[in-house]
């Protein structure tokens, strides 16, 4: 065993996301940990880490300024995707199974904005919104469950909005 002082070494961690191959998306152990940890490390905060045996540390380190690095950004995609995921199958009261299926960039933009669409804008209801953000006012429970529906069984569907306008919100799902 060594004792000397602090010396510099690089460690690299590969996450194995096929642990949780099979099981439900909505209660995947150890998540909420991770996403906040990468989201933190993305926001430029530095982590701290020890490698403890019998009380004793035998390794610590820190992350040191890695937070824009291609990795921390492509793992926070990863993570944010399954958490976009995880509200969607919350706010639709369903749950699957976690798979081992590619996703493609752009399948998770579109699961993304979906999210914003459906869970994050109710959020800023009280918020000032822009031009730019669109809201669907649906005018009972049926057209709600309706859409609903629509967005769940992956199928292209009608949705009203307030000025006889119709857009068609078009959802993808397991292939």
């Amino acid at each position: 065993m060594r004792t000397g002082g602090a010396t510099s070494q690089t460690i690299e961690f590969d996450f194995d996301y096929t642990r949780w191959v099979g099981q439900s998306v909505r209660s995947l152990p150890y998540f909420d940990k991770l996403h906040r940890y990468f989201d933190a490390l993305k926001r430029g905060w530095e982590g701290s880490w020890s490698l403890e045996v019998e009380g004793r540390t035998i390794l610590s380190g820190t992350t040191g300024d890695i937070g824009q690095s291609a990795v921390v950004s492509e793992e926070y995609a990863k993570l944010d995707y399954i958490r976009c995921v995880r509200e969607l199958l919350e706010l639709w009261k369903i749950d699957v199974p976690m798979l081992d299926v590619p996703v493609s960039w752009r399948e998770i933009s579109m699961v993304c904005k979906l999210w914003s669409l459906l869970c994050e804008l109710p959020r800023k209801r009280n918020a000032e919104l822009s031009s730019g953000n669109l809201v669907i006012l649906v005018g009972d429970v049926h057209e709600a469950e309706g859409l609903r529906n629509s967005v769940a069984s992956s199928q292209p569907g009608p949705v009203s909005l307030q000025g006889n306008s119709t857009i068609y919100l078009t959802c993808w799902g397991q292939r």
